[in-house]
């Protein structure tokens, strides 16, 4: 008999929060120790009844695939079958050549659910069969990875059967959905409705990516096919407050880079009215996606993307569209007019966050883009920083930009003088700083008295000038807790102007990229006594352990300069505890 302690849900929670390996966390820890999870689990599940159904229900809260759940019908198999990719994609080797699809056991012909080679779901499923899938069923909160198959129409009617019979969806508690279309290399007309065999009550979130390998003329019909199910998925799952349009490629490679037609995206978005994220990456912008956008009371954060030459395409008329009435964070990833003119045209009352990547038009979505130069003009940068100071001065407090300088000209430092006016500012990261862009950072942060993070991702001409780039923010902004640099390397001089800073709270120092070497042990020492005496509350030991974790290399500059701080740091205190000692023993 169980303890009674384990009648206490709470206790339960406690105890099974140290295994959980699903969840926000799943991509913190490594591999190992999810499989060590897993084992802990699996024999959690041999304990008692009680520990056997909180250590499933973990199991089973979030799964790679429906076909996971279907596996323990026992009239359902899988069988491997070839994909043909079309001969027109060049298809690499590494891709998979096969996936997995269903086989009833044993095989019937139906003519009233097409299917390859006439291979349907028997219908003879169990009264006990199906309340075992039911128990594991409803335990799932998350299908992450619901591949469209290859060869059309398998899935779908197994999947519509088993619905019809259970009376209602899949999986009556999910939460969230993933649906890839990658694989989709010929249209019919099911196409996208197992969608709505999975769509409940409880749903939140949908995350969906277009097909990478269709022809232009069949991924018109795609989009406009899915649109057509909208209406009816919004029905099935009126709580969906998220949606994610993602593009998708080659496993990251951007061989080939697909992404959303804008028709289809405004009205699957427009179609659910409580959402407050959205993340869509669509062709090009214009005002039917707008309209969609701001016709939404709740929405709460934007990432927009546009990624294709289509720029021209984009057609937002003059004037102002409308208002923004509950938007706190806005993330673009567009081409400088996109992004400008979405800044100007529009209200944005309640916007705090902005993050932007600013590209040069991108070519078109079949092209290679690691072949194409996307750095914008300097001018652009200067040009978004101008719009974004005089639009929302008043509203934000974290800004990030990104976009790679194409050219250096005299003066680049004035791509962050705009900012001047941006007194609110608590968080800003820049990612685009050609070797000129700090002269004058210092007098221009001194408008950011309440900063409190500061990242930069330098040239690698710049990284000499890292540690004088850090006093210089720090300096002039008392609130500074964070500073992040790309990289490190010790000035070419031998000292650092201070800007009459004696000390500061700064707590934390990271560098992401470190290089191997070794300078002169006098100039390191120099350098950090200058800089430990300033900076006095940085936590040392976890800089350390932080940048080891970064980069295995034990003789970079860097470390060798927080480890004689750390150095200088305990010969202080040992001093210190030493005078402390003498004073009390003469008192005495």
């Amino acid at each position: 008999m169980a303890h009674r302690a384990l009648e206490c849900g709470d206790i339960l929670e406690e105890i099974f929060s140290y295994i959980h390996f699903d969840g926000p966390a799943y991509g913190r820890i490594g591999f190992g120790e999810r499989e060590i999870c897993k084992r802990t689990l699996k024999s959690a599940t041999l304990v008692n009844k009680t520990f056997s159904n909180h250590a499933l229900n973990i199991f089973w809260r979030e799964i790679r695939s429906e076909a996971v759940a279907l596996s323990v019908l026992p009239a359902l198999k899988f069988k491997l079958v070839d994909i043909q990719y079309p001969k027109r994609a060049g298809v690499p080797s590494f891709l998979e050549a096969q996936e997995w699809t269903y086989v009833r056991i044993p095989c019937r012909p139906c003519s009233a659910f097409s299917s390859h080679d006439g291979q349907v779901l028997d219908g003879g499923i169990s009264a006990a069969d199906l309340d075992r899938f039911r128990q594991y069923a409803g335990r799932v909160r998350s299908v992450w990875i619901v591949d469209e198959e290859t060869q059309p129409d398998i899935r779908f009617p197994v999947i519509q059967r088993l619905t019809a019979q259970l009376g209602g969806p899949l999986f009556p508690n999910l939460t969230h959905l993933k649906w890839n279309a990658k694989n989709v290399l010929s249209l019919s007309a099911n196409t996208g409705r197992i969608l709505l065999c999975m769509a409940g009550l409880h749903l939140q979130t949908l995350a969906l990516w277009p097909p990478l390998w269709l022809s232009e003329t069949d991924a018109s019909r795609f989009f406009l096919q899915l649109s057509g199910l909208a209406p009816a998925l919004a029905l099935g799952s009126p709580q969906i407050q998220e949606i994610e349009m993602d593009n998708v490629d080659w496993h990251n490679r951007h061989d080939i880079y697909q992404t959303w037609d804008p028709l289809c995206a405004a009205q699957f978005i427009g179609a659910f009215k409580l959402l407050e994220k959205v993340h869509v990456d669509v062709h090009y912008m214009n005002d039917e996606v707008l309209d969609a956008l701001l016709s939404l009371p709740r929405l709460a954060h934007l990432r927009l993307c546009t990624n294709c030459d289509w720029d021209s395409h984009t057609a937002l008329s003059d004037g102002t569209h409308g208002c923004f009435r509950s938007l706190h964070t806005l993330d673009i990833n567009s081409t400088h007019s996109v992004a400008t003119s979405l800044v100007q045209r529009c209200e944005w009352p309640a916007l705090r966050v902005l993050h932007a990547a600013i590209w040069k038009t991108l070519p078109s979505v079949r092209v290679r883009r690691t072949d194409y130069d996307v750095s914008p003009p300097l001018c652009y940068i200067v040009a978004f920083f101008e719009v974004v100071a005089a639009t929302l001065s008043p509203l934000l407090d974290e800004l990030q930009v990104s976009g790679h300088v194409g050219c250096t000209i005299p003066l680049a430092h004035f791509s962050i003088s705009p900012l001047r006016p941006m007194h609110l500012l608590r968080f800003i990261e820049l990612d685009f700083l050609s070797p000129s862009a700090c002269v004058g950072l210092h007098d221009i942060a001194l408008n950011w008295p309440d900063l409190e993070t500061f990242r930069i991702h330098m040239e690698s001409q710049l990284k000499h000038s890292s540690l004088q780039i850090l006093l210089d923010v720090a300096s002039a902004c008392p609130r500074l807790r964070v500073v992040a640099l790309n990289a490190f390397a010790l000035p070419l001089g031998p000292h650092l102007d201070l800007h009459g800073l004696v000390s500061h709270d700064l707590e934390r120092i990271e560098v992401s990229n470190l290089e191997w070497n070794n300078s002169p042990n006098n100039k390191v020492g120099l350098l950090a006594t200058q800089v430990e005496s300033v900076f006095q509350k940085l936590d040392l030991e976890e800089m350390m352990r932080w940048a080891l974790g970064r980069s295995p290399m034990e003789r970079t500059d860097w470390l060798a300069l927080l480890r004689e701080m750390n150095r200088i740091r305990q010969t202080k205190t040992s001093l210190e505890q030493a005078m402390s000692d003498d004073g009390a023993f003469a008192s005495v």
